[in-house]
């Protein structure tokens, strides 16, 4: 019986470090390289603007979408 919890832990750690890698990848990756090569990157305040305004567009874009499709139509 104790066999088989072990086991049971073992292989559902596998396959949960397994998924991690998968749907993470990028992050992780990207993670690592910054370790192993650290670089001093600022910023600028017009960089950040354009960042943050590009992701504020696509939010307004899935809501204004949204509001489209539950707008009643008028006869």
């Amino acid at each position: 019986m104790e066999f088989a919890i072990f086991s049971f832990c073992v292989i559902f750690l596998l396959i949960g470090s397994g998924g991690l890698l998968l749907f993470y990848r990028e992050a992780m990756l990207k993670r690592i390289s910054e370790a192993i090569n650290p670089q001093t990157k600022q910023r600028s305040l017009l960089t950040a603007i354009q960042q943050t305004g590009t992701s504020l567009g696509g939010v307004v874009e899935q809501f204004e979408h949204m509001l489209r499709r539950a707008r009643p139509k008028s006869r």
